[in-house]
């Protein structure tokens, strides 16, 4: 809060979204814990509105890697037509393993509310992060 929350940044209140009542507004989704701590989750910038359910990509990644077969998993936005955007999620399993598709979906619902449950599941041999 204050008119400089960040030190040695040039913010203005012409900036879309920045300011609400003199707080600054970082577009990050987090919590704090029972000891105060703060934990970043995510951007909110980040989210995927499925039909007005937001999911935040990297809960779907995280609930993804805890299946054993999975080694790497990134969750993105996909068109649709009445959501505005769907739910998909590529995977690349450890080497030796295999996982269904449908498996997989039933192993996240142990981790995920049935909304965030991604409508597509592809499986890549390689993830590449820009």
């Amino acid at each position: 809060k204050g008119k400089r929350p960040l030190k040695g940044m040039k913010i203005t209140r012409r900036e879309p979204g920045g300011f609400s009542k003199d707080w600054y507004h970082t577009g990050d989704e987090g919590y704090l814990d029972e000891d105060g701590f703060l934990f970043i989750t995510g951007r909110i910038k980040e989210m995927i509105n499925r039909g007005g359910v937001k999911i935040i990509p990297t809960e779907v990644d995280q609930a993804a890697l805890k299946h054993n077969a999975v080694r790497e998993a990134v969750s993105f936005p996909i068109p649709h037509k009445t959501l505005g955007e769907d739910l998909a999620l590529s995977i690349v399993l450890e080497e030796g393993e295999t996982v269904s598709e449908g498996d997989l979906k039933n192993f996240l619902t142990e981790y995920l509310v049935p909304n965030k449950i991604p409508s597509r599941i592809i499986f890549v041999d390689e993830i590449k992060l820009l």
